[in-house]
């Protein structure tokens, strides 16, 4: 990540959440036949979110898939995963960025799944307090994984989107939740405050409580710059 002045050390926040199934992962019993039986009733689908960590690279298609290793690595033998979401979040690199943007940082949410009739992601939404606000979506994108090893662990079917939020959001006690399987399956990514073994967000920014629409060419600077997974990717609404 550079601007005019140099690098922009943490601009980027990512966490990862997976849903484990206890079984093997080859025959092993699905969730729900886990969930109802008697020895294992309490051995259901088991929802795994890593801690939220800075990153000084912009997120690629390498990167994800370098994520997706890591995971599979950290994942008992005896677990299945039927699906996997990852959340980067990409802050604007100044002040003059974030009023282009209109008050917003730009969160990706990518989704694999083995069942590829969960996608695409059905809804995205920022929980503060009591409130429950939908994420608009700026662009997205379907395909296939193709490293074998990691869709047979993960799945093959797989969904990148990126979705404006307003920076006040990552400064109140909220979470963000993505929906896949036309929403029965949500999959908690990111918690604000971040806890205290994770990184800390960019305090610099003056955020607005009231976001307005972002220009289009900020909107696509910061999308290329920081998210090239989705590079290039048009454009949804804006």
């Amino acid at each position: 990540m550079t601007s005019a002045s140099g690098p922009q050390k943490g601009r980027l926040r990512r966490a990862t959440a997976a849903v484990l199934i206890a079984g093997c992962a080859t025959g092993g019993q699905t969730a729900a036949s886990s969930s109802r039986s008697g020895a294992d009733k309490n051995r259901g689908a088991l929802q795994v979110t890593g801690p939220m960590h800075g990153s000084p690279e912009p997120t690629t298609d390498a990167v994800i898939l370098g994520r997706l290793e890591r995971t599979a690595g950290e994942i008992p033998p005896q677990m299945q995963v039927p699906r996997i979401a990852l959340a980067d979040l990409a802050y604007p690199a100044s002040q003059e960025e974030l009023r282009a943007l209109g008050g917003f940082a730009l969160l990706l949410v990518t989704v694999v799944c083995h069942d590829a009739e969960e996608l695409p992601v059905d809804r995205v939404e920022a929980h503060v307090g009591t409130a429950v606000a939908a994420l608009p979506v700026v662009t997205s994108r379907r395909s296939e994984l193709g490293d074998a090893r990691l869709a047979g662990i993960f799945g093959r079917a797989r969904y990148d989107a990126a979705y404006l939020l307003p920076v006040f959001t990552t400064r109140q006690n909220a979470k963000i939740v993505v929906y896949v399987g036309s929403g029965r399956f949500p999959l908690a990514v990111l918690q604000f405050p971040p806890p205290p073994d994770a990184d800390e967000l960019p305090a610099d920014l003056e955020f607005n409580w009231d976001p307005y629409e972002p220009k289009i060419d900020a909107l696509r600077a910061l999308l290329d710059r920081e998210l090239p997974v989705l590079a290039g990717s048009p454009l949804t609404g804006h």
